[in-house]
């Protein structure tokens, strides 16, 4: 049966022809192509198949791209989609999903918490992707996150660059400092909104409400 064509097609043909078969270095996970002893039987479809009901979802096309800076393990390593942890799927946040993992319950991750917590009603005005689409971890750790290199920023960044070309947002912010290096190397200028992580809470919020003036943030 033929799937219904979608308001991102373009999008998600990319993501499908250079996203999910790329190759990664060591210490990097496709989660989109890739299961280890931690996932599901077809986790990495099942991923592939959460993020496309990402893409999916919007009914128009946004204006606003987010870029954070990389997937971490109990958020888009399992959720697929960025900042968006196992437990965010199961009530549909931003849409319905599958678990991937074999844990007993669902990945939860804080900074997925608190960015759904407050960006929730904006979900069709903006898109959130990484600037490393994949996972990095410590090396013999699936299960642990570690800061990408440059050379790493730098050997991913034709994937952020092909989904800006596509995109062609009229804003673009960046959540973390390496979000916005790698943004302002391919040539793009971003708004810097801190990452929520180590302390990083009430900035980050500051952030989002620069970036959506009518949310109603955490306390």
């Amino acid at each position: 049966m033929t799937r219904e064509r979608m308001v991102l097609q373009d999008l998600w043909d990319f993501i499908e022809k250079e996203v999910f078969p790329f190759q990664t270095s060591d210490c990097i996970f496709n989660q989109y192509s890739q299961a280890s002893e931690h996932d599901l039987a077809n986790g990495d479809g099942i991923r592939r198949d959460n993020l496309r009901r990402y893409v999916s979802h919007f009914k128009s096309r946004p204006t606003i791209l987010l870029v954070g800076e990389a997937a971490g393990y109990r958020g888009c390593r399992f959720g697929a989609i960025p900042f968006t942890s196992e437990a965010h799927l199961l009530v549909k946040v931003p849409v319905g999903g599958q678990i991937s993992s074999r844990r007993s319950t669902p990945w939860v991750e804080p900074s997925a918490k608190l960015f759904w917590h407050n960006l929730k009603p904006f979900s069709q005005n903006f898109f959130v992707w990484n600037a490393l689409p994949f996972h990095p971890y410590q090396e013999g750790n699936l299960l642990s996150n570690r800061t990408p290199t440059k050379k790493e920023f730098a050997d991913h960044k034709q994937l952020l660059a092909g989904m800006l070309d596509i995109l062609k947002p009229a804003q673009i912010a960046a959540i973390g400092k390496q979000a916005e290096s790698l943004l302002l190397a391919l040539g793009h200028s971003c708004t810097y909104v801190r990452h929520p992580s180590y302390g990083g809470k009430r900035e980050f919020e500051e952030g989002l409400k620069r970036l959506f003036p009518d949310a109603e943030l955490t306390r």
